[in-house]
C-alpha cells in the first residue's frame, strides 16, 4: 500500500490546473461526471461513497472554479443536476495528459511483458469487482 500512496496516488489524485490546486475529492467528482454525465448530488454521493456534507462543499468549490454547473431539476424545487462545463472538460483533458506522463515515468523502464501482465491483472480485478457490484445491486438485502 505504501508504494501506491507514494507513487501512484499523486499521479491520479493531485493536480494543479490554471493556477489552482485541486483536492482528491474534487478530482474524483470531476472524473465521475466525465464518465457518467450529469448527476444529482445524492447519486454522486452513493456512487462515490462520499458523505453528502463533503460532497456539497466539493460541488460548491468546483462551481466557484467554473468546473461544474448546477441546473435545476424540473418538478423538484430543491433538486439539481451537476454537470461539467467546458472548463471541467479541459480539466479532465489535463488530468488524462498528466496521468499518461506520470505512468510513463513510473513504468517506462518496466519490461513490456510485465506491463501487459499487470494490465491484464487489473482487468481481471475490475471484471470481478464489476460482477460483485452487480450482484450486490440485485440483492435486496444490501
Amino acid at each position: 500500500m505504501r508504494y501506491f500512496i507514494v507513487h501512484v496516488n499523486p499521479v491520479l489524485h493531485r493536480t494543479r490546473f490554471r493556477g489552482r490546486q485541486y483536492s482528491e475529492h474534487e478530482i474524483v467528482v470531476t472524473m465521475a461526471l466525465h464518465v457518467v454525465g450529469p448527476q444529482r448530488p445524492s447519486e454522486l454521493s452513493r456512487g462515490l461513497g462520499v458523505d453528502k456534507g463533503t460532497l456539497t462543499s466539493v460541488i460548491r468549490r468546483l462551481d466557484e472554479a467554473g468546473v461544474v454547473r448546477r441546473r435545476p431539476v424540473d418538478g423538484d424545487a430543491r433538486g439539481y443536476l451537476v454537470s461539467l462545463t467546458a472548463d471541467g472538460t479541459a480539466l479532465v483533458d489535463h488530468l488524462a495528459e498528466q496521468r499518461l506522463r506520470g505512468f510513463r515515468e513510473l513504468f517506462g523502464g518496466m519490461d513490456p511483458d510485465d506491463v501487459d501482465a499487470a494490465a491484464h491483472g487489473l482487468e481481471l480485478m475490475t471484471a470481478h469487482l464489476r460482477d460483485r457490484e452487480a450482484d450486490r445491486a440485485d440483492d435486496p438485502t444490501t
